[in-house]
């Protein structure tokens, strides 16, 4: 019998090489003479409360595997070796990232590993996860990325203008047109759509983790980075909210609409199927640069509007059955609707939205759902 490694002293607290030696022997020798030279790598976002242990358990059921150093596990079957780096994002965040590498004999052995992991993490934490790449700065590298689970409850009836709604926002997610539009008054539900078009893009790329770029940074917008950098990267979608200064013909002098139009373009986007949504709270789209509505660049125009009271009162039906809520005024918008299902509803003065952002002195970042 061949010995893989010979260790002739006591191996020490701290030793890592030689305790890597001992933990890794036995798996390598389980290795020699394979030949894998199928190779995939992915990237899963999950909960800190989640268990390391309940994955490293679930690979123990497929193949001989061994844990070192807390973070690394090493997984083998007959036809494949699996990698598993497991680490904090940062020490303020709640979630880990988990990277997986597999080395496969053949291309068939490669897909099926790399199913049955991703089968592992959904089963483990079923939410989706968005990490929200957050452009703040002038530079390409001013951002901080944001994590959060997407657990909405969006019914159709939060949306009444919008037909078959899940159908219509897969159909997007899955064309090979680059531009969303949304546009509407404050509150009438322009960041919650996003957050739902997001998770209908998860859907249909079978993901629990997705990435998104945004900004509003005016600066940002006007430089190439940004751009460049969103086409290179694996995130799926551009966030440009309030990007009403940004619509206007390149004629006008508009430079922000060229580089749209070359990131959107066809050439570019088709291969990818990177998203480029943006919202805006202009009445009407009168001046918006031609090109940028050309069909096969822009998938559509969703005109978010308010509700009627009997429309409001379909969408209580729906999302709070049973609350005896008190429709006071003939229309609402959608914030306003969410904001009468809070427990202090009784309490507080059923103010419109305009008058709300009238008062306001500062709109809040990002497309987090009011």
């Amino acid at each position: 019998m061949e010995t893989l490694f010979t260790i002739n002293k006591s191996v020490q607290a701290g030793d890592f090489d030689y305790a890597e030696m001992l933990l890794l022997a036995p798996l390598m020798k389980k290795m020699r003479k394979m030949v894998m030279p199928y190779f995939w790598t992915f990237e899963s976002i999950i909960k800190n409360e989640i268990d390391t242990n309940d994955i490293r358990e679930a690979l123990t059921k497929i193949g001989y595997t061994t844990t070192f150093n807390g973070n690394w596990t090493y997984m083998l079957t007959k036809n494949c070796l699996v990698t598993l780096v497991a680490g904090r994002i940062n020490e303020t965040t709640q979630f880990c990232k988990y990277t997986f590498s597999i080395f496969a004999t053949s291309r068939p052995h490669l897909y099926a590993m790399r199913d049955t992991l991703r089968n592992i993490v959904t089963n483990v934490q079923p939410e989706l996860i968005c990490e929200t790449r957050w452009y703040y700065g002038t530079g390409s590298y001013d951002y901080e990325s944001i994590f959060e689970t997407m657990e909405d409850t969006i019914v159709p009836q939060a949306y009444p203008f919008i037909a078959n709604l899940e159908s219509t926002i897969q159909e997007y997610a899955r064309s090979n047109e680059s531009i969303l539009l949304l546009i509407g008054e404050p509150g009438t539900g322009k960041s919650r759509l996003i957050r739902y078009i997001i998770r209908q893009m998860a859907k249909v790329q079978q993901t629990q983790h997705i990435k998104v770029y945004y900004t509003s940074n005016a600066t940002l917008l006007n430089g190439d980075s940004i751009y460049s950098d969103f086409r290179t990267s694996d995130a799926s979608a551009f966030i440009l909210e309030d990007a009403d200064l940004h619509l206007s013909s390149r004629a006008d002098g508009n430079d922000v609409m060229t580089k749209l139009l070359s990131s959107s373009d066809s050439f570019i986007s088709a291969s990818t199927n990177k998203k480029i949504i943006l919202t805006t709270n202009l009445a009407s789209l009168n001046g918006t640069d031609d090109a940028l509505l050309r069909p096969g660049r822009c998938f559509g125009v969703i005109e978010t509007r308010k509700f009627t009271r009997n429309e409001a009162q379909r969408f209580f039906e729906a999302i709070a059955p049973g609350r005896n809520i008190v429709l006071e005024n003939e229309l609402y918008t959608l914030a306003e609707l969410y904001r009468l299902l809070s427990p202090h509803a009784d309490s507080v003065r059923q103010l419109s939205d305009s008058a709300r952002y009238k008062l306001a002195s500062k709109r809040s970042m990002g497309f987090a759902a009011v």
